[in-house]
């Protein structure tokens, strides 16, 4: 199985219909944004390094 980066697992996910969130954390930069990547349905996105408090409140969203 070859590698997927990011916004595959995103765009699969979704297409998928699964009720699965998917949190994008990126150390490199990319063309899409942080706007795109909310857009298309992630439920966050954070840069690297992460804040580790803001991941954390993110979590707790998760019920």
């Amino acid at each position: 199985m070859r590698p997927i980066d990011g916004i595959q697992v995103l765009n699969r996910t979704v297409d998928s219909d699964a009720a699965t969130p998917v949190i994008i954390i990126t150390g490199k930069p990319s063309e899409y944004t942080e706007d795109y990547y909310l857009q298309r349905g992630a439920l966050g996105f954070f840069r690297k390094p992460i804040d580790g408090d803001a991941l954390l409140d993110l979590l707790d969203t998760i019920t």
